[in-house]
């Protein structure tokens, strides 16, 4: 059997890659875990996990083999386990790209077999609402842990790494473009005085009607660019009056608190940051309902997530 999920979320990549890293808190937080242990660690990229399931009648444990692997554009764990008491295999892939700052994208993969085909066909019936309550579970404790500043205190050491490495690229990438500039003025000064050391006469007109054909181009592309700016603003602001009004509208369904959406305007309107970031989730889950992928409930629930992590940046 084989599930996906892809969705976006509004955290940090870095910190929703801690919260599925750190499998030793799975029991806080997964439901039908009733414990979770790390046996063996060889390093940060590899690492064996013991998870104790309590689903009603079905009561097991198994190890899993945990592989992981940062890049500066994708985080990703793997998690094997083969021949245990009641799976032939099962497998789960977390790709965890950065977005923004504070926004990632999720794909979420597992592929699984019953060696009963008993458990194998019961499975096939709850399998979708199983899956997204774990989901949701991660997104939930991803939003705890921000709220308690947990990983500001506790980040992963391979991110420390990787996040000076990028501070020292982003360095060396704005000294390169300063000198870049340097040039670039260099060369429009030098420009500027072969041009003031020509003497107007009939001979050389042709060099002014060419700068004036230039600087007449340029004028235009100028005067484009602010009519698209402007059509921007325009369409930006009938998105802003929408979004404002699904907000009340969730209101008038009971799905958000009275309270809660007039917080959650006030910080859409103060902030462009997140002006920016609910704007994205309100396409994404509401006008593309997840890419075709969720009901108008499950749609409306993802937006309000997001709307209740902006209120951590307020």
């Amino acid at each position: 059997m084989h599930y996906n999920q892809k969705s976006i979320l509004p955290y940090n990549a870095q910190d929703f890659f801690q919260v599925v890293y750190e499998v030793e808190n799975y029991h806080k937080f997964l439901p039908w875990c009733s414990n979770s242990i790390i046996h063996k660690r060889k390093g940060f990229q590899y690492f064996e996990a013991e998870l104790f399931v309590n689903f009603k009648v079905y009561q097991d444990s198994y190890i899993s083999k945990v592989s992981s692997e940062v890049t500066k554009d994708n985080y990703q764990i793997i998690s094997l386990s083969n021949n245990i008491s009641a799976f032939k295999h099962l497998q789960s892939t977390w790709n965890i790209k950065p977005l923004t700052e504070k926004q990632c994208q999720i794909d979420y993969d597992i592929q699984f077999e019953f060696k009963n085909i008993l458990y194998q066909t019961v499975a096939q019936m709850f399998l979708d609402n199983v899956i997204k309550k774990i989901n949701q579970s991660f997104e939930e404790r991803a939003y705890y842990l921000t709220k308690q500043n947990y990983f500001q205190l506790n980040k992963l050491q391979v991110f420390i790494d990787l996040n000076k490495k990028q501070e020292g690229q982003n360095q060396m990438n704005g000294q390169a473009v300063s000198q870049q500039f340097d040039q670039s003025q260099q060369q429009s000064v030098q420009q500027q005085d072969v041009i003031d050391s020509i003497p107007i006469n009939k001979n050389n007109t042709n060099v002014y009607e060419q700068l004036n054909k230039a600087q007449s181009k340029q004028e235009k592309q100028q005067l484009k660019t602010t009519q698209i700016n402007n059509q921007n603003i325009i369409l930006e602001h009938d998105m802003i009056q929408q979004i404002e009004q699904h907000i009340k509208l969730m209101v008038l369904k009971n799905i958000a608190k009275e309270d809660e959406a007039s917080m959650f305007i006030k910080i859409f309107l103060k902030s462009p940051e997140q002006q920016e970031l609910i704007t994205n989730a309100y396409k994404f889950f509401i006008i593309n309902k997840g890419l075709i992928n969720m009901n108008e409930d499950q749609a409306n629930w993802k937006f309000l997530s997001v709307l209740r992590s902006s209120t951590l940046y307020k």
